[in-house]
């Protein structure tokens, strides 16, 4: 069996959807697994990453393990797994990374620690690092349909988007052809611009790059507190490292 946590985000609920169609049975384990793809292959299971105490039996029967990124992620987690007979983790983190300068932002540290959570169990241990989600792009929605016109730092910055059902179908040929790994060899599967679906531009949405909104002249205060507002959930170690090349 096969246990995918995380399993009603964009990249476990793609997992759970591909794994079952091939006919392999799924353990799905989320915070509020209602939205938990159903059928007679899933085992719903409540379970929070952060929390070791609440997955105690998500690990009995289960012979790899799909391991989301969550934040505080608890220590305890690839011990458990290794103590309850789980033979390989296959890990979700990003390529961020792999980049210089970003080494304190919350989105490094994240995957950074499911990495090392992972590869301390002592289990054979696949790692998978793609770039952006094609799906980050819909929070550009409102923006467009309100004023043509997409927001954002570094506008003629280039990232490598990847449709989140690609992941997924990585996720599926590693977890599925990981039975002849070495013991605690990790290896990073850079996922990009490679793949088969693309981010497509959106026609008549020019990306404003912030930094030009802010250094417009006649600018009242409350407008460049709007402009800072937009971009405040976004972490700048993060919008340093996609800069463009000067």
């Amino acid at each position: 069996m096969i246990l995918v946590t995380g399993a009603t985000g964009n990249i476990g609920a793609q997992l759970v959807r591909i794994l079952t169609t091939a006919g392999h049975k799924v353990r799905a384990v989320a915070r509020e697994p209602r939205g938990v793809v159903g059928n007679t292959l899933v085992e719903h299971c409540v379970g929070n990453l952060s929390d070791a105490r609440s997955l105690a039996g998500i690990f009995s029967g289960i012979d790899t393990m799909f391991l989301f990124p969550a934040p505080m992620m608890s220590e305890e987690i690839g011990r458990l797994a290794a103590n309850e007979g789980v033979k390989r983790i296959v890990v979700l983190s990003s390529a961020v990374v792999e980049r210089r300068g970003v080494e304190t932002s919350p989105i490094t540290l994240k995957h950074r620690r499911a990495e090392e959570i992972a590869a301390a169990s002592g289990l054979a241990v696949t790692v998978l690092r793609p770039d952006t989600f094609a799906s980050n792009a819909l929070a550009w929605s409102e923006m467009i349909r309100t004023h043509r016109t997409v927001r954002a730092a570094y506008g003629r910055s280039h990232r490598n988007a990847i449709h989140e059902a690609d992941v997924a179908d990585e996720l599926e040929l590693i977890a599925l052809n990981m039975a002849g790994a070495i013991q605690g060899e990790a290896e990073a599967h850079a996922v990009g611009a490679t793949a088969a679906r693309t981010l497509v531009a959106i026609a008549n949405a020019p990306v404003v790059a912030a930094q030009a909104e802010l250094a417009a002249p006649n600018l009242t205060d409350e407008q460049r507190q709007e402009i800072r507002d937009r971009i405040a959930t976004m972490p700048f170690a993060e919008l340093d490292a996609i800069r463009p090349a000067r």
